[in-house]
């Protein structure tokens, strides 16, 4: 069992790994705002040709700055790669829930060849059942 547990931790980072890579993919669709702001604070030397005597040697600078990009997905190659990338993620959560159920029909025949069954009172009474007790 201690496999199947290292089993199920890989498929899930899989497919935490490809809900990753769709939402990377799915970014590309809208448009990108970047931003930027700065502040410096300067001092003017006396010694520079620059200087101008009575004047504070002092000053500041901000800068704000901001940048918006958007690519027209003419030729549609944005929108497929989307579509891969979830196709992909979805392939992802059935390799996980078919190894889940892998797991667990393996330990379910473990566990029945292991233990006894046993009757209980009303199976053996009734012998028309057709039908899987549901007592046991």
């Amino acid at each position: 069992m201690g496999d199947a547990n290292q089993d199920l931790r890989a498929a899930f980072a899989r497919l935490q790994q490809a809900r990753a890579a769709t939402r990377i993919a799915r970014a590309d669709l809208f448009p990108t705002l970047s931003a930027g702001a700065s502040a410096t604070r300067s001092k003017t030397s006396v010694n520079s040709p620059t200087y101008v005597p009575g004047r504070n040697p002092n000053y500041n600078n901000f800068d704000l700055e901001a940048d918006l990009s958007y690519e027209f997905d003419v030729w549609g190659r944005v929108r497929n790669a989307a579509t891969s990338a979830k196709a992909s993620q979805q392939a992802s959560a059935a390799d996980l829930a078919a190894l889940d159920l892998s797991i667990h029909a393996e330990w379910r025949s473990t566990i029945s060849r292991s233990a006894p069954r046993t009757r209980s009172k009303c199976c053996s009474t009734k012998p028309w059942r057709t039908t899987p007790c549901p007592c046991g």
